[in-house]
């Protein structure tokens, strides 16, 4: 994924039981609202416990039935390699969301050669899900920055990017940043801000962590710091 939100440090709690958007069979009845997902990329070297807060919050705030998360294979906007080989951040995820039934895992970038560019995965979900809304996860940190990916005015065609916001920011976009657009869809972008609640989580954290001999509680899923010390991952910062 082009600009993963592998710092990004916003999330919230879980939802009261009982509220949030329903997800239901598109089956059900005729009534039933299109397929609609939410794609959430990122490095996830490693994954960790607010990454899987941001997914549940968009569940709730959503009108989806799945949040799929997208790892990024080689992301063009990340200067310095990852840690951890592919196979071991898709090992980690795949023991983060199980479990979860409304989480899925697409690993499509971690196998496709060159940049992990937004674009190309948007236009291939476009072919392989007709019909289906896709929702865009973006951190505050990279959406500063996402007129100026690759194709950008694409992307914005293909899915209906949602920031997620630290508690008191607020992320507007201007014709600046997207000139693309007109007011009406910038207002329509801006209007989809999810504001989220502060964690102190982050990959970089997390890894330094694990190289200073420091427990992982609360940190990342149990399941995931087992994998860590199983495979002597981050020994070395």
């Amino acid at each position: 994924m082009e600009d993963p939100r592998e710092e990004d440090r916003s999330a919230h709690s879980t939802p009261p039981e009982g509220q949030g958007a329903p997800r239901r069979s598109q089956t059900e009845n005729s009534a039933d609202p299109p397929p609609a997902i939410a794609l959430f990329g990122g490095v996830f070297d490693p994954i960790h416990s607010g990454h899987v807060e941001i997914a549940r919050l968009a569940l709730d705030r959503l009108p989806i039935t799945d949040v799929v998360f997208l790892p990024a294979g080689n992301p063009p906007h990340k200067s310095d390699r990852t840690a951890a080989p592919p196979q071991h951040r898709r090992a980690m995820l795949e023991r983060a969301i199980a479990g979860e039934p409304h989480f899925q895992l697409d690993p499509r970038e971690l196998d496709r050669p060159g940049p992990s560019y937004t674009v190309l995965t948007l236009l291939e979900l476009a072919e392989e899900r007709p019909g289906t809304t896709v929702y865009f996860l973006i951190g505050a940190d990279n959406a500063r920055t996402i007129g100026a990916w690759h194709r950008a005015e694409e992307i914005f065609h293909l899915s209906e990017p949602v920031v997620i916001a630290r508690p008191g920011e607020s992320v507007a976009f201007t014709a600046e940043d997207l000139p693309f657009l007109d007011e009406a869809a910038r207002a329509r972008v801006n209007a989809r801000m999810i504001e989220g609640i502060a964690l102190e989580q982050s990959s970089s954290a997390v890894r330094e962590r694990v190289a200073a001999g420091l427990p992982l509680d609360n940190w990342v899923p149990t399941t995931v710091a087992e994998y860590i010390a199983e495979h002597g991952l981050y020994s070395e910062v």
